[in-house]
């Protein structure tokens, strides 16, 4: 089940990406029984290493660890590909059902919440005048729709700026590549800062609108007090305005509907700060949660792009 927790290690030789070092780690012994995680598993710790760098850097701001599930789709860039993010609607319904079935059962689930509807508004700000090197930053409005003690509806907003620091892509590779059940992978670590809205101008248009409703799922290891694990699978309508992304939001179309699956560890310092636990085995099982949604019994590994 997606709440798989390693329990032992062994001593193993990983890679360290693109400085080609190797050091030796303590791993799992489920790796053994994993070999689609070995190529991913450099990229991995690598990614945890980014986390708490940034936890240093911005130890007032919330720093995300995620995983999204998606597509890497070729481009004319200098990077040659990028990242889609979504699933196919098969997928994204199948996975919900089995989940749905799995946090019934109980065990470390924690529960789960929505569907949750939010409205997410992007828009452009400038800089201080002053601030000559400074560029437009792009700001996010998120309204959520909740209810009071009394049954009342109510709205809260929340700005925030949010910073991608580091992104690794990751290929699924094997003889089913090609099927809409095989998403590529990509880690992220994220920072967000929360804006003030007195510091923001009294009217402005809007670049991108994204109506959401959410389902998550939380999951609690043995020895937590909180939930850590927060498995989100969201719908989401998107246009340039929020009229346009109503009308696709009530039309209910998969071909213009984004059916967005993502990952986070809530609280990565549960692992970081156990001596019997390091960034090693954050990225094992991590990474380990990931593979759980899809069939292990393909063969198949995540390629480093």
């Amino acid at each position: 089940m997606l709440g798989l927790e390693f329990r032992s290690g062994l001593t193993s030789l990983v890679g360290r990406g693109s400085t080609q070092q190797r050091r030796k780690f303590v791993l799992p012994d489920y790796v053994k029984r994993y070999p689609h995680l070995l190529p991913a598993m450099p990229l991995g710790i690598n990614w945890c290493e980014r986390y708490l760098l940034a936890r240093k850097q911005y130890p007032d701001s919330h720093v995300e660890l995620e995983a999204r599930l998606g597509r890497l789709t070729p481009d004319p860039g200098p990077r040659q590909t990028k990242f889609q993010n979504g699933v196919h609607p098969f997928f994204f319904h199948r996975l919900r059902q089995e989940m749905d079935a799995w946090e019934d059962h109980g065990g470390e689930w924690a529960g789960k919440t929505g569907p949750q509807e939010s409205v997410d508004y992007f828009f452009l700000v400038d800089p201080p005048a002053a601030d000559v090197d400074s560029v437009q930053q792009l700001i996010r409005q998120t309204v959520t729709f909740t209810t009071d003690e009394k049954g009342e509806p109510v709205q809260q907003r929340q700005f925030l700026k949010k910073d991608p620091l580091h992104r690794h892509n990751l290929r699924y590779t094997g003889q089913d590549a090609n099927s809409f059940e095989t998403p590529d992978l990509r880690l992220s670590v994220n920072v967000e800062h929360r804006v003030d809205p007195s510091t923001l101008p009294l009217s402005t248009k809007t670049s991108w609108v994204r109506i959401k409703q959410r389902r998550r799922y939380l999951h609690k290891p043995q020895g937590a007090t909180e939930p850590i694990w927060a498995f989100d699978l969201t719908t989401v309508w998107e246009a340039e305005t929020y009229t346009q992304a109503e009308i696709l939001q009530r039309q209910d179309n998969p071909d213009t509907t984004v059916y967005e699956v993502e990952v986070e560890c809530l609280h990565p310092e549960f692992y970081l700060n156990d001596p019997q636990r390091n960034k090693v085995y954050l990225a094992c099982t991590f990474l380990l949660k990931l593979l759980n949604m899809l069939d292990r019994t393909k063969t198949f590994q995540w390629i480093p792009e």
